[in-house]
């Protein structure tokens, strides 16, 4: 009898059974070693390391201390306008909020709050490893879960989206794509069709957490009305599967996020009318393609009738909101944009990061590249329904590249499906070398082929970026935003404080203070006051500051990126070079590196 198993035998497949749970496992454990200093720094001392994290741990507390489901309203954010209503929803705060009243009833409410930050990112890592599993078995088959897994954990996951302490709605808005592209890719299959209603609910539910996702969205729509070019009345409930999952699912995310009140409310950057109209018109449009289907004998007829119905759902949706066409944060002040939104990392272009840190753009860039040639490719070879699948991820690749050129963010999201493309490559690579010599086609050149077109491979060999100084001396901005030092701002009687934009979230999450500016573009009237006032001049600047009702200032060097935010003679300047002007008052704090100032009464 043969010692090596066959495809068929039992002992074989217990094993491929295995692997992938084993694969998960072993991923997470890994991750949860490397990040382990960044998890013990969540853990000892509630360290936050993006503002965003910070500003939703807020958006939680105020939902378990009574705040209104429905009421997103930051209320200690520009207090003097009465808050500033985000462009976030609950579905994220729940799950947090579940946590910490779930580690509650163990823990002190503080250490209750750390854990959840822990955990809710570790499970949404599993999840994205069980999501890519999925979508590599609908593609590939069952060889292809435990490379998929590997390859989007040397994405270095638990460095980006995934890393301990982050609780933004980026990480499940990954997990979701990425679950929705496996649903899809499954559905492609005339015998598992009804897996598009899952695959229509999940970018419902994404969209109700944000519109970051909407270009990949795009993509989603259009693939049914394609295939249905393509096979006719065979497509008919695929049709009428994802039309009900997208068209049912955001009607009730809708009515589960979006207070009764606001539902004929206009936002161009949160889900609200515009986005449902774009929806309706879209599932109505996906269902009279199924009403039609068995009419049409044609391909071309087809894709006549799909094209004037999709133009219709565009029509519809273009002479309703014609304003949410461009930018979706073409509301924010000019100022503010200029001197703050157009200097935020994550939103700049491919190209200007490039020219600031080639290696950081080309381990965005050329790993997505390498998923989508690869996906091209096995595509061209491919034929019916591989084809098909191979052509849709590779659509969902090429649009987040070019949202990514865009704006860097989309990368986040991307890379993990770029990752799932090349490993078909990788796969089809091997299955070639094996003809030629063993190794070739073992699992050593798999992993070879796998680790080449990572982005952790090419974070490795990316050139280092020139340091930023910040500035011949001082504190670094990470020194500024240190929890225990905010928190030292805290010993001080609560009021309205003047900060630089990216503390903003920080003391709203460390102390009981408000504050002007926050690093949302909603915030325009805070931002804009701050802006001015920093940028403004030193002499006469408490006077300004008493019409906004501040009561601090709170200072930090390193928090001043450039001489655009310290122009000689303004108030930023001032206080940097520590020619304190009349009408502030020196507050003593317990440490540095801030320095304290009370609005003096006139």
């Amino acid at each position: 009898m043969s010692l090596i198993a066959t495809a068929s035998s039992p002992a074989c497949a217990r094993r491929s059974a295995a692997l992938p749970p084993l694969a998960i496992l072993a991923a997470l454990v890994v991750a949860a070693l490397v990040s382990w200093p960044r998890a013990s720094a969540v853990w000892t001392s509630g360290a936050f390391f993006d503002s965003d994290d910070a500003m939703r741990m807020v958006q939680v507390r105020d939902l378990l201390a009574g705040q209104d489901w429905f009421d997103m309203t930051a209320r200690r954010l520009d207090p003097g306008n009465g808050g500033v209503f985000m462009h976030w929803s609950r579905v994220v705060d729940a799950p947090l909020a579940a946590l910490v009243k779930a580690f509650g009833f163990l823990l002190a409410p503080e250490q209750a709050e750390r854990a959840a930050r822990l955990v809710f990112p570790l499970a949404l890592q599993g999840l994205l490893y069980l999501a890519a599993g999925g979508a590599a078995r609908a593609l590939l088959g069952a060889k292809a879960v435990a490379p998929a897994i590997g390859m989007v954990f040397l994405g270095g996951v638990m460095f980006g989206q995934f890393q301990p302490g982050r609780i933004d709605h980026h990480a499940p808005q990954i997990v979701l794509l990425m679950a929705a592209a496996g649903a899809m890719l499954a559905a492609m299959d005339v015998n598992r069709v009804r897996w598009a209603i899952a695959a229509g609910a999940l970018l419902a539910l994404s969209m109700a957490i944000s519109l970051e996702n909407l270009h990949f969205i795009a993509v989603f729509c259009a693939a049914p009305a394609l295939i249905f070019v393509w096979r006719g009345a065979a497509a008919r409930l695929l049709l009428l599967s994802f039309a009900a999952g997208l068209g049912l699912g955001a009607m009730a995310f809708y009515a589960a996020t979006v207070a009764p009140s606001r539902w004929g409310d206009a936002y161009c950057d949160a889900l609200s009318a515009p986005q449902m109209t774009l929806i309706a018109g879209v599932t109505a449009a996906l269902a009279m393609l199924a009403g039609v289907s068995q009419r049409l004998p044609t391909a071309l007829s087809r894709f006549i009738v799909a094209a004037l119905a999709g133009a219709a759902a565009l029509g519809v949706y273009i002479a309703s909101y014609p304003a949410c066409l461009g930018d979706p944060l073409g509301a924010t002040d000019p100022l503010v944009r200029e001197l703050w939104l157009s200097r935020v990392h994550e939103a700049m272009s491919l190209r200007r990061l490039a020219a600031r840190d080639l290696g950081e753009a080309a381990m965005l860039a050329i790993p997505t590249l390498f998923g989508l040639a690869a996906a091209v490719v096995l595509a061209w070879r491919g034929d019916g329904l591989a084809r098909a699948r191979w052509l849709f991820l590779a659509a969902l690749v090429a649009a987040g590249f070019a949202v990514g050129a865009w704006q860097i963010r989309a990368f986040s999201s991307v890379l993990p499906l770029a990752g799932l493309a090349w490993v078909g490559g990788a796969l089809a690579l091997t299955q070639r070398g094996r003809a030629r010599h063993a190794l070739l086609g073992g699992p050593l050149a798999l992993a070879v082929l796998l680790l080449f077109a990572s982005p952790f491979a090419w974070a490795l060999a990316a050139p280092e970026s020139e340091a930023s100084s910040g500035g011949a001396s001082g504190p670094s901005k990470a020194a500024c935003l240190a929890s225990d030092k905010i928190a030292a701002l805290g010993a001080l009687p609560p009021g309205l404080a003047l900060t630089a934009i990216d503390l903003g979230p920080y003391l709203l999450e460390r102390t009981r203070h408000s504050t002007l500016a926050g690093p949302y573009h909603r915030d325009n009237r805070g931002n804009r006051a701050a802006l001015e006032t920093w940028a403004g001049p030193a002499e006469g600047a408490a006077q300004s500051l008493r019409k906004l009702r501040v009561r601090y200032v709170f200072f930090c060097p390193g928090l001043i990126d450039d001489a655009r935010d310290a122009p000689s003679g303004s108030l930023a300047a001032a206080l940097r070079d520590n020619a304190v002007p009349a009408g502030l008052r020196p507050q003593p704090l317990a440490a540095g590196p801030f320095t304290a100032y009370v609005i003096a009464a006139e």
